[in-house]
Formats: structure tokens, C-alpha cells, sequence
């Protein structure tokens, strides 16, 4: 075989229907006026397609591919309809007046990912939220309020975030990234409707005018590469679309629609022989003001020989993801020799000299890397170059020389750590013995079961490829088992992975690590863990070497608790003793107050009976002399007031002197009643004195009180009797009459105070001040007696006058002397009257 007439040879002699199979893509942000050479640029993103079907996801493009966006006040888009953010830097230019520092002019998005431009007290803020982070640029000066203003917010390809405000610049940041995903909530203008982006509380509306406002998503292209199966014969492709485009088959270009205004339909017409066949269709945006959608805008069809689905693209459902990131460096675990050769096969275990694998081993010397599993770039990259040594889970690289390797760990040796071991897989993910050689020319034969041996010399006979040069000299590799062969400067599966992180852009290649960086953040938390689990076995192991201390303590500790306990059942039960002590006590207690409360219950009976009859006798008694001194009085008047008035005096100072011993022996009749009941008290008080010291003391005060009142009473009733004339002695006798029931009212209620005081100490307060007010009403019925004795006398003076013609038959000199003297005795029972009310006031005062 001549190796200088061909680079690449696609052998697959697989039987496959007609169509594409692994395809892939790259996309590229920008504004350009034509189709660019996409060769020349770096890629924002790359990825392998999950279908069979063309589709313009890659593009960012789902339902429509409209980038320009002309909006309105108060206009809201839903999650459908609002322009796709992702991947896509863009730039927002508004023309608002504002007439307060608050307010939001766009939001698109919510929590998770979205953007906002909004003003807060006063200040303009540039806000994107990705992956729940929010990050702000906030201008410096504030913002001038009721006046025209021109806004112009940007996401740049780098994520650099910038504000300018009429042209100038205010404020500049760096964002996290492009917004990674489609915003889940739609876009609003003049407030931010339902899940916020910002940190205002609710929708913060604007306040003021927002004239225009127009939102451009950056420009894009995208590159699709991959293999179409043919059968041989003449093919037809149509391509439809608005945008620019470009076909290419086997590296020639049959579609080059390089203005989008030339014609929607572009057929192309060739000659293919069966097999695979390099397929290349590239795609851009040009035009800013082109909309449409992928079901209208991009189409490509094909006919010929044995196919039976003549479609190529497919316009996928919303939300679905077609693809997926080109971020793997290698398919899998294998070793790489120092020449850029891979065996995809897992190493076994590593000695001094050889690595095994496979049931076969291979030298050391001829080994550049172990791989433990698949790689991402950005792990490969750490690699590419690399020292001896060993690569981590957490991607970082510890240098020294692998020693050895079996089926769950590896141990390195170096001079800074010493001899280390690690878990196979769990920590180490790849073994650097050699560092490999740089691109080389030669000739690659890539191996259907995914091997690839590099080769330099090589010879082709008996229908098999004969490999004459280390590391593998000898080796036979079968020409059908081959399914590419690649010429010149080749580069081994790092220096690829390499090459392909340095053919995008910072944003693309953020785009490509951000697995690795999830992984890494699950990465560390599985160390903490481990971490964890480490320090918590040594606190184990510490905690069993107390362990024989901590028993013994712990028997100590149950000795002195079964003595405490001892000892608490000894105080249980002396405290069980002092508590039936107490119960007893307690009881006796009990009886003696129910023996007190049942003596008090019979001296009240007793006391109460008293009262009755007392009353009873009382009221018949007086009640029987008022009666005839009322009969007395109306016959005294009725008859001769000479000849009468002396015996009618007489019998009445008798009957009134009667009455006053009959009050006089009911008192001594109520004291002999209440003598008895107070040493009744006083025995019931018996078992309690030292309660009741002080009841019998308030009764004793009391007794003394209402014997000093009855002698006052007493004193004031012979005043008034030897102050009595035979002219006044009828009025003398209804004043007696009515002292009389005073004084048995003053008995009966001494009484009940006195029962009152027995029961309860706190009473005789009260009780006192109700007598107090008793004697009070006393004094009030004696100045009424007074005002009627007066009344009597006018009256008596009237009936003399009357007389005086009787007078005279008899000798009116006896009459006036009569007369004369009942005046003078008038005065004197004024007198009296004036020292009752006296002494009353002296009663009050002992009774308070």
C-alpha cells in the first residue's frame, strides 16, 4: 500500500442501512455577514448527537430561531414563546424615564436561571442568576430619574457582564457563565411576574415609561460532522432553509448557500459508492431579523439507492435534549504506550517489570499510562505531559514512582510522602510510568474492538497488517478487524483531548469542565465523608482503649449507686414513719376541729333558743304595759285632769318602775344564758388556745364594752326617772318604755355579736361596727321620743286650758303650782335628753 495517496481510510465492511451514525457537533457564537470558515474558530460548545436526526438544539434553537426580540411595556411571554437564553450571549437596549429608584424594566426567569435589569434605590443593576447564584453589576452613580435615558445591558461570550447608561460605561462584571440552561418561567416587561429573579419581594413594577426595548441574542453557527451510509448509485439531497448553508460530502461541497436571501430550495446531485462516507453540514444565522422555526426553516432530505427514510433532520419535541457534551477524552479503561498506542483492555495487576492484562503482559518500559476508567478532557489534560506518578478522583496529581498495583490498590513512592497507598478506582483513576512521546508521523490502524496501534514500520501481506517495530514487533493485526487507518502527524488520545479543550473558547471550555466540576464537588464531599468515617474509627479505637478504664468505673460507679440506694430505702422508710405520724396527728387534728365545730354548732342552738325566747318574753311583756299605759294615758285624759292626774302618775312611775326591773332581770337572764355558753366556748377552745387566745381575748373586750354600756343606759334611765315630776311622768314612763326595748335590742344584739366572735376572730370588726351603728339608730329613736314628749306636753298645756274653768271651782292656785312645776321638770328632762346623747357618744367611742 502506497501511504502517500491517501490520509484517511474508512474501512466498514458492517452491513448498514442507509443514513447518518455518529454525528457530531460544534457550535460557534458570533455576528457574521457570511458564512465563516468555522475551521478557524473556536467552538462555545461540542457534542455528540443522541440521534440519528439532524436538529437545531445544538443551536439553541427549539421551536423557532428567532433572535431579535422588539418588546413592549408591560408585555409577558411565556416559558414557549420568550427568546431561548441558552448558551447565547446577547445584549438588551432600552429608552425608558423613570420616575422612582425602584423598579424592574426585564426579567426573564426565576430561582434557578434567568437574567433582570431593575433599579434599586436608586441604583441600575445588571443581574443573572445561574444554578440559584445571583450575580449583579451595579452602577456606581444613580440613576437619573424623570428624564430620557438610554440602557444597554451585556452578556458577552466570555461572561463578562456590562452596563452602559447613554452611551457610557457604568458598571462591568464577571458573570458566572452563560445561562447554562432555558429559564423555566417566561419573560415580563415593567415587572417581574411570577418566580423572581432578583431580590425584590414581589413584582416591583417600573415607575415611569418604558418607550422601546429590544433584546438581540448573539449570532450563531454550528457544524455537524459525521457518517452517512450509502449504497452505491446516484443520491439527490435537498436542502431547505432561510439561513446560510453549507454541504459537504467526503470533504467536497455540493450545497454552498452562502447569501440567505438566494432561494430556500438548494439540491445537489451525486455519484456515491456503498460504504460510509465523511458527511459535513454546516449552518449559520446571519441575518438578525430572520425568524421562522426548524419545521419550516430547515429541512434536508435525500434519495437514491435502498433508502427507505428519505428525511435526514427532525424537529424535536420541546424540552428535549438531543445531545450530549463531547467532554470524554477516553472510551475507557486501558493503557497507552509511549508511541500513542491504546489497548482498551483493564490492567490487572502491575510488578517491577511488566504490566499484565488480558491474560498477556506488556514491559513497563513500553507502558507511557495505566487508565482505570474513562476520562473527561479536563482530567486528560492533567495528564498530557505529566510526570510519573498517579492521578486522583479529585484531579489533582501526587508525583513518585508506581511500585506496584493489584486488584484494590496501588502504592507510589517518592521522596516528599514516602511510600503511599490508594484505593484502586475509589482514589487513583490513572498511573503515569512514562511520559509520552510528542505527535509523531506514522500510520494508525484503529481496531474495530477500539484499539489503535501506531506504527511506523508496518508491512501488508497475506490479507493482514504485520507490525515490525517495538512496542508491539510482531504483532499480526487482521485487515477486516480494521476499521480506519489515519496517516501523518498523529497524536494519542491526551494530546487530543488537549487539542480539543484548546479549540473552544473560555466559555466552551467552562462548557466542557462543567461535569468534571460537578464530579469533583461530589468528589470532595465523598472525601469528607471518608474523612469523617476515618476520624470517627479513631475515636472508636480510642474509645476502646478507655474501655477497661471506663468499665471499672463503671462498676465503682454501680457499687455506689447500690449504696446510695441502701441508704435511700433506709430514709424511705423513716420518712414512711414521720408520714404516718403525720396522718395520726393530722387525724386527731381533724376530730378535735369537728368536735369544736360540733360545740359551736350547740352553743348557737342554744344561743339562738335564747334569742327567742328572749325576744318573745320580751315583746309580750312591753307590748302588754304599752297597752295599758296607752289605756291609762286615754283614760287620764278623758276624766278630770285635777282630780286624776296624781293616782294616774303614780301607777304609771309603778308600772314603768316595774318594766325597768323586768328589763333589768331579762339582762341578768341573758348573762346567765351567756355565761354558760361562753364556758361551753371556752372548753371547746380547749384543745386549739393558742388559736383562739386571741378570740377570747376580742369576746372579754367585747363583754366589757356592753357591761359599760348597760350602766351608762342604766345612769341615764334614773336620770331621767328622778328628773320626773308627777306632771312628766307619763311622758317619763314612754321614755322608759322605749329604753326598755332599746336595751333588749342591745342585748339580743351583743348576743350575736358574741356567737359571731366564737366562730370566727375576723368578724368582730364588723359585728362591732353593726352595733356601733345600732346605738346610732338608739339615739335617733330618743330624739324622736323627746320631739313627741314635747308634742304630749303642748298637748297637755291645751287640755289645762280647756280646763280652767274646773280649775277655778277648785281652787286654781293648786294648778298653776302644777303647772309651774312641770315646766321646771321640762327643762330638766331636756337636760337629760342632752347627757343620754352624752353617754351614747361615749358607747360609740368604747365600742370603736
Amino acid at each position: 500500500m502506497d501511504a502517500g495517496k491517501w490520509k484517511r481510510v474508512i474501512r466498514d465492511t458492517a452491513t448498514r442501512p442507509p443514513g447518518l451514525s455518529g454525528v457530531e457537533f460544534k457550535f460557534y457564537g458570533g455576528n457574521w455577514p457570511k458564512l465563516p470558515n468555522f475551521a478557524d474558530l473556536p467552538a462555545d460548545r461540542s457534542g455528540v448527537m443522541s440521534t440519528t436526526k439532524l436538529d437545531l438544539t445544538p443551536l439553541g434553537i427549539v421551536g423557532t430561531a428567532q433572535r431579535l426580540f422588539d418588546l413592549r411595556a408591560g408585555q409577558v411571554m411565556s416559558h414557549d414563546a420568550s427568546p431561548r437564553m441558552q448558551g447565547r450571549p446577547f445584549t438588551i437596549t432600552a429608552e425608558v424615564t423613570a420616575t422612582a429608584p425602584d423598579g424592574v424594566i426585564l426579567a426573564q426567569g426565576g430561582r434557578v436561571a434567568g437574567y433582570a435589569i431593575y433599579l434599586e434605590e436608586g441604583r441600575l443593576i445588571f443581574a443573572t442568576r445561574i444554578n440559584h447564584k445571583l450575580t449583579t453589576a451595579v452602577s456606581a452613580q444613580n440613576f437619573p430619574l424623570n428624564q430620557p435615558v438610554t440602557i444597554t445591558a451585556q452578556l458577552r461570550r466570555d461572561a463578562i457582564m456590562e452596563l452602559t447608561v447613554n452611551g457610557q460605561p457604568v458598571a462591568q462584571g464577571a458573570g458566572a457563565s452563560l445561562l447554562p440552561s432555558q429559564p423555566r418561567d417566561g419573560l415580563s416587561v415593567g415587572k417581574d411576574v411570577d418566580v423572581r429573579v432578583g431580590p425584590y419581594k414581589n413584582e416591583n413594577p417600573f415607575q415611569g415609561t418604558i418607550k422601546r426595548i429590544r433584546l438581540q441574542l448573539e449570532g450563531g453557527g454550528v457544524v455537524y460532522t459525521g457518517r452517512l451510509h450509502t449504497a452505491a448509485g446516484r443520491h439527490e439531497f435537498n436542502l431547505n432553509t432561510s439561513y446560510a448553508a453549507r454541504l459537504k460530502i467526503d470533504g467536497r461541497a455540493y450545497i454552498d448557500k452562502l447569501d440567505p436571501k438566494a432561494p430556500n430550495q438548494q439540491r445537489a446531485a451525486l455519484q456515491l459508492p456503498a460504504g460510509p462516507h465523511f458527511f459535513q453540514l454546516e449552518f449559520a444565522q446571519l441575518d438578525p431579523t430572520q425568524g421562522g422555526s426548524q419545521a419550516n426553516d430547515f429541512s434536508l432530505t435525500w434519495s437514491g439507492p435502498s433508502i427507505a427514510d428519505p428525511t435526514l433532520t427532525a424537529a424535536p419535541p420541546a424540552d428535549t435534549q438531543t445531545w450530549v457534551r463531547d467532554d470524554t477524552a477516553t472510551p475507557g479503561p486501558g493503557l497507552l504506550t509511549w508511541n500513542g498506542s491504546f489497548l482498551p483492555h483493564t490492567v490487572k495487576t502491575i510488578d517491577a517489570d511488566k504490566v499484565f492484562y488480558n491474560n498477556t503482559s506488556i514491559s513497563r518500559a513500553n507502558v507511557s499510562i495505566v487508565l482505570l476508567q474513562k476520562l473527561t478532557v479536563p482530567k486528560a489534560r492533567t495528564l498530557n505531559g505529566s510526570p510519573p506518578g498517579v492521578l486522583l478522583q479529585s484531579g489533582d496529581f501526587v508525583e513518585g514512582k508506581v511500585t506496584a498495583m493489584n486488584k484494590d490498590t496501588i502504592t507510589v513512592e517518592s521522596i516528599l510522602i514516602g511510600r503511599k497507598t490508594y484505593m484502586r478506582l475509589i482514589e487513583a483513576v490513572a498511573l503515569v510510568f512514562n511520559r509520552p512521546s510528542r505527535p509523531m508521523p506514522g500510520t494508525r490502524f484503529s481496531m474495530r474492538d477500539g484499539s489503535r496501534f501506531v506504527s511506523t514500520r508496518h508491512e501488508f501481506r497475506e490479507g493482514n497488517i504485520h507490525l515490525i517495530q517495538p512496542p508491539f514487533r510482531g504483532r499480526v493485526l487482521p485487515f477486516n478487524e480494521i476499521s480506519e487507518i489515519t496517516t501523518g502527524t498523529l497524536s494519542n488520545l491526551l494530546q487530543e483531548a488537549s487539542a480539543h479543550w484548546d479549540a473552544h473558547t473560555i466559555a466552551g471550555q467552562k462548557f466542557l469542565a462543567r461535569r468534571e466540576t460537578i464530579n469533583a464537588g461530589i468528589i470532595r464531599q465523598h472525601n469528607d465523608l471518608i474523612q469523617t468515617h476515618v476520624n470517627a474509627a479513631k475515636r472508636a479505637a480510642q474509645a476502646t482503649g478507655e474501655l477497661p478504664a471506663l468499665a471499672k468505673f463503671e462498676t465503682e460507679a454501680k457499687n455506689a449507686e447500690q449504696t446510695l440506694r441502701t441508704k435511700r430505702d433506709a430514709l424511705r422508710g423513716q420518712v414512711s414513719q414521720l408520714q404516718n405520724t403525720y396522718n395520726q396527728t393530722k387525724n386527731a387534728l381533724t376530730t378535735a376541729r369537728n368536735n369544736l365545730d360540733t360545740e359551736c354548732e350547740r352553743a348557737n342552738s342554744a344561743l339562738q333558743q335564747h334569742n327567742a325566747a328572749l325576744t318573745s318574753q320580751a315583746q309580750a311583756t312591753l307590748t302588754s304595759h304599752a297597752l295599758a299605759l296607752q289605756n291609762d294615758l286615754t283614760a287620764t285624759w278623758s276624766q278630770n285632769i285635777s282630780k286624776n292626774e296624781l293616782d294616774h302618775s303614780r301607777t304609771t312611775e309603778v308600772r314603768a318602775t316595774t318594766a325597768r326591773d323586768i328589763a333589768r332581770k331579762t339582762l341578768a337572764h341573758s348573762q346567765n344564758i351567756l355565761h354558760p355558753a361562753r364556758s361551753e366556748s371556752s372548753k371547746a377552745q380547749g384543745s386549739e388556745s393558742n388559736s383562739l387566745a386571741n378570740k377570747r381575748a376580742k369576746l372579754q373586750e367585747l363583754d366589757n364594752k356592753h357591761r359599760a354600756f348597760l350602766a351608762s343606759q342604766e345612769q341615764t334611765g334614773l336620770a331621767l326617772m328622778g328628773a320626773a315630776s308627777s306632771g312628766q311622768r307619763i311622758l317619763q314612763i314612754r321614755i322608759s318604755r322605749t329604753r326598755a326595748m332599746d336595751e333588749l335590742a342591745q342585748l339580743k344584739i351583743s348576743l350575736e355579736q358574741a356567737e359571731q366572735k366564737i366562730k370566727t376572730a375576723e368578724q368582730a370588726a364588723m359585728a362591732a361596727a353593726t352595733s356601733v351603728q345600732k346605738i346610732v339608730n338608739s339615739t335617733h329613736a330618743a330624739r324622736n321620743e323627746h320631739t313627741a314628749a314635747s308634742t304630749a306636753l303642748a298637748q297637755a298645756q291645751k287640755t289645762s286650758d280647756e280646763a280652767s274653768l274646773i280649775v277655778d271651782l277648785i281652787g286654781g292656785g293648786e294648778l298653776d303650782r302644777q303647772i309651774t312645776q312641770s315646766t321646771t321638770r321640762q327643762q330638766a328632762m331636756e337636760k337629760a335628753a342632752k347627757a343620754a346623747d352624752t353617754s351614747l357618744n361615749d358607747a360609740r367611742r368604747l365600742w370603736t
